[in-house]
């Protein structure tokens, strides 16, 4: 084989494994990207939720007992025709799932989730489907009473 055919494939082969690498890289930073799009989605939807809960406490004293997420609204004891604090609970971007939990008292409350890229604030024994992990990794409770 002469010297500029090996030339010719030594460029190719180089160019190529250039170009799969910059395509890898560009792949990693696409997927960062979405799961810290995800990850503030998710503290949005914790952040209204947190708003509707708290209204509710200041209208009826106490947390509701539960939280439909996707599913249902947040509304007084007496039915959402009464008032709605939140019209309906958000799901979580990638179909894991968000928990609420309330103390006996409903005095207290805390909202679950799954953080996929942003820094974790514990492993918490609820289930949130987190990918690879069941547990919850992210907690925010009721303001201080």
């Amino acid at each position: 084989m002469n010297t500029h055919v090996r030339r010719i494939i030594y460029i190719v082969l180089t160019s190529l494994s250039l170009f799969f690498i910059i395509a890898s890289l560009l792949q990693y930073s696409h997927n960062q990207k979405q799961k810290e799009t995800r990850d503030n989605t998710r503290l949005t939807d914790l952040a209204t939720i947190q708003k509707a809960l708290e209204a509710y406490y200041q209208d009826e004293g106490e947390y509701p007992l539960s939280v439909g997420f996707g599913k249902y609204s947040i509304c007084s004891p007496q039915g959402c025709p009464t008032k709605t604090y939140l019209e309906k609970a958000p799901q979580d971007p990638a179909g894991y799932t968000y928990q609420y939990t309330t103390a006996t008292s409903r005095q207290t409350y805390s909202l679950y989730t799954c953080l996929e890229s942003m820094p974790k604030n514990g492993t918490y024994t609820l289930s949130c489907n987190c990918e690879g992990n069941n547990a919850c990794m992210y907690k925010i409770s009721s303001r201080s009473k």
